[in-house]
């Protein structure tokens, strides 16, 4: 749907998910709007943020411009995906990202903490908690946190001790 009279804007970077599901052509609806983009939401139920800032995640898509002509987006008017293009033909601008820097989290590298020490940590966090947040609603819940034993300790660790 490349028309002339369209204003097009390129795409910095989409976050995995978005770009996946912006990958087949769909009817979407614009769902929202802040201050700091807008929502986009697809036939699949995917809801894609759309913006110029900074922040990237996996359902984002950061914008290289801030075009005004987003402000004139109403929520419920129609949007169309088609592989590499959000179009609003409502405020005539095509979103181009083809170009777009796919963004993916950094894969987690550590392994994780034996149990203990997750346990120690937690049980360090809920103290300083509560020697800042005396008295409050959930001072209760994070004593008898602290209090909790682990109840599997008697279990025994092979599967094979428990078979007759």
């Amino acid at each position: 749907m490349q028309n002339s009279s369209f204003r097009i804007i390129r795409t910095k970077s989409i976050g995995q998910i978005a770009a996946d599901a912006l990958s087949r052509p769909q009817r979407a609806i614009a769902f929202g709007s802040t201050s700091r983009g807008i929502f986009v939401k697809t036939s699949a139920k995917w809801m894609i943020f759309i913006s110029n800032e900074a922040f990237i995640d996996p359902l984002t898509l950061t914008l290289s411009e801030s075009p005004a002509e987003l402000a004139e987006i109403s929520k419920g008017d129609c949007v169309q995906i088609a592989p590499g293009q959000i179009i609003f033909p409502n405020i005539k601008l095509i979103i181009d990202t083809r170009s777009a820097a796919i963004w993916q989290p950094v894969p987690i590298s550590k392994s994780p903490l034996p149990v203990t020490e997750r346990q120690n940590q937690l049980a360090s966090f809920v103290t300083q908690v509560l020697s800042t947040r005396q008295g409050s609603v959930y001072s209760q819940l994070l004593t008898a946190f602290l209090e909790m034993q682990d109840t599997s300790s008697g279990c025994p660790s092979d599967i094979s001790k428990l078979q007759a």
